[in-house]
């Protein structure tokens, strides 16, 4: 909900950039060796050049076809699987029907893995592309026109198409979709005919978001002046301010952004100190500039209050701090950025409803503020789990982006692993159980989430190929299953135009 999600596409952002880059799983069918031409294998896969397909480096039959079991078509690998359950790992892949497939099992036969119909990771069930529009390239569902970025208001959604194209869905009683009313949309709309925005940020709701030529245009509720065009009217449109921002991000009822030399200006609802300007709680409706100098490089506002990451890598947070949310060792708000511990070693922030996370350059996650329902991932929750000071979420150090919520937390770790904690009683964690998860829980077995995003009791993620998925309540139409109804596990979600 609340900051901005990892730059897809340098050409259009100026935001840090985190590639998470998967292994190609499979060769292209178009590719397949029908004159002694190996296919093509990256990222520690090699070719068995005997069967045309990529496989684990290491395996014992790469490039052998195989010395055991039955051999055959699509992938039988070198570990017999006689008496081994299905899904027994075996060199490869997996066991299924008796052999071991390195392509991927549809029930009767071991495929390639690259076909429409097959499309799937190595050693896994085979599955359908979750799109009609989709195609099977290389192992991987890919839309025609790839999401590239990402943000999910309190219970509304957007996402930037590759191409440039921007489309929201959900909750629209203030016009935070920008589609010209108010009336609730199930799936992703496209927002008029522009195919030039850069990336997007929802608010509770409002919007904001960019162009590529650094333009910055809000659309939504502005009772605060939240959309920073020096009035209070609502808008049901993209509407233009004044002024150019390289980074963007929105929280409850304010918004900040940042220009290109590093310098952060706030706008709309200061009640809490939110805006960082040393103001007397007036709201404000115009950009105003933030105490403390011109070298902030990563900003995100949580529900009412923000966070910055400096050049030097300090961390600073301020605004609401009842639950402990700023993590400066107390409960008091503050109208001007404080400074997060002593330490310069932080590489981003994650402003959530009622907590902030963020990432150290080793890769270590930490959290703070309110963990009622589990959202600071140390294994807590409750009324009394208010901390406000940074708390070390397990012990890996291998974390590449997190994510806040309303009060849960999504975060990916090594090269493209999706975990979740905290509330989870419309499913936003992707989980089917229906409670709270105080630690991080991996969701699903995908290894190839490139971001996320959370909202309110919803969530969002994007795989390899620039496919959408989306989980979680789905009563205003925010997943865009046009279901309604709970989605516990992440749901593809496709968009007329792609992603």
């Amino acid at each position: 909900m609340i900051g901005i999600g990892a730059c897809p596409t340098a050409a259009r952002y100026w935001l840090a950039l985190v590639l998470l880059t998967p292994p190609l799983v499979g060769c292209s069918i178009d590719d397949l060796d029908l004159s002694g031409k190996a296919c093509p294998c990256t990222g520690g896969w090699v070719c068995d050049t005997t069967r045309n397909q990529c496989i684990p480096e290491g395996s014992a039959d790469a490039g052998t076809g195989g010395a055991g079991g039955a051999g055959g078509a699509g992938g039988q690998g070198g570990t017999s699987c006689d008496g081994q359950d299905d899904g027994t790992d075996c060199d490869g892949g997996q066991c299924y029907g008796g052999q071991c497939c390195s392509g991927c099992w549809d029930g009767v036969a071991c495929q390639p893995g690259t076909e429409l119909t097959h499309c799937g990771q190595a050693g896994a069930l085979c599955q359908a592309c979750g799109c009609s529009n989709d195609s099977c390239t290389e192992g991987a569902c890919t839309p025609p026109d790839p999401v590239a970025h990402l943000s999910l208001g309190y219970e509304h959604s957007c996402a930037v198409l590759d191409g440039g194209t921007l489309w929201c869905w959900g909750r629209n009683q203030n016009g935070q979709l920008g589609l010209g009313d108010i009336t609730a949309h199930s799936a992703p709309t496209q927002v008029g005919s522009n195919s030039t925005w850069a990336l997007v940020a929802g608010g509770r709701e409002h919007s904001c978001a960019l162009r590529t030529d650094r333009s910055r245009w809000c659309w939504g509720r502005n009772q605060a002046g939240q959309l920073g065009l020096e009035d209070t009217v609502q808008r049901l449109e993209p509407t233009e301010a004044s002024g150019e921002l390289s980074q963007l991000t929105v929280g409850l009822a304010h918004s900040c952004g940042a220009t290109s030399s590093r310098i952060i200006s706030c706008w709309g609802s200061d009640s809490d100190g939110q805006l960082g300007i040393d103001g007397d709680g007036s709201s404000i409706s115009t950009p105003t500039g933030l105490v403390g100098g011109e070298q902030w490089v990563m900003l995100s506002a949580g529900g009412r209050h923000s966070c910055a990451v400096r050049l030097d890598s300090t961390l600073w947070c301020w605004g609401y701090n009842i639950d402990g949310e700023l993590g400066n060792g107390d409960f008091v708000d503050r109208s001007v950025p404080t400074q997060v511990g002593t330490e310069a070693k932080w590489v981003e922030v994650a402003g959530a409803g009622f907590h902030s996370c963020g990432r150290t350059s080793n890769d270590e996650l930490w959290c703070w503020g309110g963990g009622l329902r589990g959202q600071l991932g140390i294994g807590q929750d409750g009324p009394n789990v208010n901390i406000p000071d940074p708390q070390r979420v397990g012990t890996e150090s291998d974390w590449r982006r997190v994510i806040g919520g309303r009060s849960h937390a999504c975060g990916l770790r090594g090269s493209g692993e999706l975990w979740c904690w905290g509330a989870n009683e419309g499913g936003q964690l992707g989980l089917a159980v229906l409670e709270n998860h105080p630690s991080p829980t991996r969701i699903g077995q995908a290894g190839d989430w490139t971001d996320v995003a959370a909202g309110s009791a919803h969530s969002c993620g994007i795989r390899a190929g620039g496919g959408l998925w989306c989980w979680g309540d789905d009563q205003y139409g925010q997943v865009g299953s046009e279901t309604g109804s709970l989605m516990t596990e992440p749901t593809r979600i496709c968009l007329p135009a792609g992603g």
